[in-house]
């Protein structure tokens, strides 16, 4: 099992940035590697929510030579996460699972000051054969989170105007 953690702040008030993360939509604009995210279930965002992201090892615009890389070399997948808590600007919990891979991304929002500290913290975990992989995928996880996440603060930010 890999695991990442990561502590960020965010210019806005713990009501707005939750509003924001917890819409996973929202996840193409934070992390360069979720090409789509789409709500798959009706009604407000809450427990029990589901989201498709779609998405790769590498940035959906991956050029090499000039040639922007054909997805099927970007190692593109689709990633269902379903919201296992959810408590409004204080806690987030999504899990997913797919024939490969189990996740769960754990989200911690705090009061700083007038901002936001939001902690982060992911874990992946690969299944069957893949198992054998594992002491790569988490160095290639740890890169892959970080810059996953990097991107939330900016995004909140532009996305709550």
């Amino acid at each position: 099992m890999a695991l990442f953690q990561a502590s960020l702040l965010v210019r806005r008030n713990p009501e707005v940035t939750f509003a924001f993360v917890s819409d996973f939509r929202h996840a193409t604009t934070w992390d360069p590697r979720t090409y789509e995210a789409t709500k798959l279930t009706e009604g407000p965002i809450g427990l029990g929510t589901r989201f498709m992201l779609r998405g790769g090892l590498f940035p959906n615009d991956t050029r090499v030579c000039g040639v922007t890389l054909p997805r099927v070399l970007l190692g593109e997948q689709r990633l269902p996460y379903e919201i296992v808590v959810h408590q409004p600007s204080r806690e987030l919990a999504l899990a997913g699972e797919t024939n490969t891979l189990r996740y769960h991304d754990h989200l911690q929002f705090s009061p700083e000051g007038p901002d936001t500290r939001l902690l982060y913290t992911a874990r992946i975990e690969l299944k069957g054969l893949l198992k054998v992989g594992e002491p790569l995928s988490r160095w290639m996880f740890d890169r892959i989170a970080t810059a996953a996440t990097l991107g939330i603060p900016d995004a909140v930010v532009r996305g709550t105007r």
